[in-house]
């Protein structure tokens, strides 16, 4: 199957309202970044999810660039290193994917957002907007991370990014 695979800036990254239910006020809704890989998170104070390029990573070949999904292979740009990248939604609250250390995830938020980590937990919080993320490393070159947001309380943004860390990331991809 023909996918898009033309990754550019301001190109929405939204979970379908066929897949999910979705309302006006408490809903994830980005655009992609164009200076990095990565999304730009349309809450009341922005956020940023992108992932850090390292070395080998040269060269970045999209396979798949959806409204909800992202899957890229990363590499040296010789194909000696390659690694998958994917990215997509789970529901309306919480992305899930899949990287590899040379592409780290980040979240950096605006000023006035509140920022703490505590055991491997990353929230992100203003008065009424809650984003956590969760990022777990596994095997030898294998980076696993969920982002939960919630418009109600951290604890509630916590619970959605566990749930995506429990999710198999190529299947979710596969049904998007």
């Amino acid at each position: 199957m023909l996918l898009p695979n033309i990754y550019g800036q301001g190109a929405l990254f939204a979970c379908s309202g066929m897949k999910c239910p979705t309302d006006y006020n408490n809903t994830l809704v980005g655009s992609l970044l164009g200076d990095k890989l990565g999304i730009l998170l349309y809450l009341k104070k922005r956020r940023e999810l992108f992932f850090e390029l390292q070395p080998p990573i040269r060269d970045i070949n999209y396979q798949a660039v959806t409204g909800d999904v992202i899957v890229a292979e990363l590499s040296d740009g010789n194909k000696e290193y390659r690694r998958f990248f994917r990215m997509t939604f789970l529901d309306a609250y919480t992305i899930i994917g899949e990287t590899c250390r040379a592409a780290y995830p980040v979240m950096w938020a605006d000023r006035g957002v509140v920022v703490n980590e505590k055991d491997s937990v990353q929230t992100f919080s203003d008065e009424k907007e809650h984003t956590v993320l969760l990022i777990l490393e596994e095997g030898i070159d294998t980076v696993r991370f969920s982002m939960g947001y919630s418009g109600h309380s951290v604890e509630e943004a916590i619970l959605r990014a566990q749930n995506g860390m429990q999710a198999c990331v190529k299947t979710v991809v596969d049904q998007n």
